[in-house]
């Protein structure tokens, strides 16, 4: 079986050809756009890519790719069919799809400590996710003992505006 990180060069090189075409760009003129953003490829560069001639692609690239080719940078790293299995580590294959919330931040991997999973995200997200189960918990559309249960990092208390809360 070859390598974890060749598999996913691989994966995105398919990605970026099929982007590239539907962009209408050469694979010179992808390297042009590229070298605009700081990433000096050349024309061979793209094809060897494309072609798994290429063993690896660094986060610069996988973002100044995403960024010419239009597209969001997990659209690049993980494959469209969610149902494919796809490396995480060397030891670890999952479906696309699961990768693909975990990517995002909507999906914790098994094993994973959901309270640091949860809580380690900027501060304006959690207060905006605070602020959206404050708002369910006062009008009563959920129990704040189930809020708690389910996210306890957001810790609420009573409702707001209670005099002794």
């Amino acid at each position: 079986m070859e390598h974890t990180e060749t598999r996913l060069t691989w994966m995105i090189g398919a990605r970026v050809k099929e982007l590239r075409a539907r962009n209408g760009l050469t694979a010179q003129k992808l390297a042009d756009a590229l070298a605009s953003e700081g990433v000096p490829w050349e024309r061979g560069t793209v094809t060897k890519l494309e072609t798994r001639r290429r063993d690896n692609v660094t986060v610069n690239e996988l973002l100044a790719l995403a960024k010419v080719l239009n597209v969001a940078p997990v659209h690049l790293l993980v494959p469209l069919e969610d149902d494919q299995p796809m490396p995480v580590t060397p030891e670890t294959m999952m479906q696309a799809g699961h990768v693909r919330e975990w990517v995002r931040a909507r999906k914790a991997l098994p094993g994973t400590d959901l309270r640091i999973f949860r809580t380690e995200v900027p501060l304006s997200e959690l207060a905006a996710k605070r602020e959206f189960f404050e708002t369910l918990a006062d009008r009563g559309d959920v129990d704040r003992d189930v809020i708690n249960r389910i996210n306890p990092e957001m810790g609420l208390g009573r409702k707001r505006g209670d005099a002794d809360g």
